[in-house]
């Protein structure tokens, strides 16, 4: 709750900032109504349910340059495959430079995101910073096409109740003399978006959203000195169409 208040604390700041710099600040809002969480360790074990998510984020304009910050909440549906609904929580913060090429635009940028999904019992939290690029294509004054793509690099994290999940895996597989030798967590986001300007500065706007976490473990298991190498994948989804709106001040 203190990093979400912390999210809505940055908007407003850059909200009321925008005026003083002549800079153009965007608010906006992405429903994701049709979201599906899927887990899977490969295509014959694979479970899903479906997932609901509100995020609210603003960006801030200085010229070329762009500051943004969004907060999501929501929720992990309880299905026969999921004992218990798990609350959803998005953080994320940006920072880019825009290039403008003739009408096109692209913009790489930098972006610290945070996840996590909670119930009574456990918590899970995935986050990273990610370097990414996101590009516009404008098909009149009024309708634009934007996409972006980012792959977590730095400081990532997995962990559940605080704990790094592979440290939470080995204990488990501890008893049936499996070590795990090396791991690794590859986080992902994709990103579609269409725009369709209905006045000067009101926005709908629908698209499509995924985010993937992938976890990589190699292992080796040692009956009677024999050391056999074990190789386990393992890979949570969130994906969804997405509905809503920006409004540019």
């Amino acid at each position: 709750m203190k990093k979400i208040l912390v999210v809505v604390l940055c908007l407003g700041f850059l909200f009321l900032y925008a005026p003083c710099t002549l800079g153009a600040f965007e608010v906006y809002y992405d429903g994701f109504f049709t979201g599906k969480f899927c887990l899977k360790a490969s295509e014959a074990e694979k479970v899903e349910t479906d997932f609901s998510l509100h995020a609210f984020g603003g960006r801030l304009y200085l010229s070329d340059l762009l500051l943004g910050a969004e907060v999501g909440t929501g929720e992990i549906k309880k299905s026969k495959n999921f004992s218990a609904t798990q609350d959803l929580e998005t953080i994320s913060f940006i920072v880019g430079y825009r290039f403008n090429i003739n009408e096109f635009s692209l913009l790489p940028f930098i972006s610290a995101d945070e996840m996590n999904m909670k119930d009574s019992l456990n918590n899970k939290r995935i986050s990273g910073i990610s370097p990414g690029v996101e590009a516009k294509v404008p098909f009149s004054d009024r309708f634009s096409i934007e996409g972006s793509y980012k792959l977590a690099l730095f400081s990532i994290a997995y962990e559940l109740n605080g704990r790094d999940i592979d440290r939470v895996i080995q204990e488990d597989l501890g008893e049936q003399d499996i070590s795990i030798k090396s791991s690794a967590v590859k986080i992902s986001a994709l990103s579609f978006k269409a725009k369709y300007l209905i006045t000067e500065n009101i926005a709908l706007v629908g698209g499509y959203k995924k985010n993937i976490t992938k976890l990589e473990i190699n292992a080796e298991k040692d009956p009677f000195g024999a050391e056999i190498p074990i190789e386990f994948e393992q890979e949570e989804s969130l994906d969804s169409i997405t509905f809503g709106a920006s409004i540019l001040f």
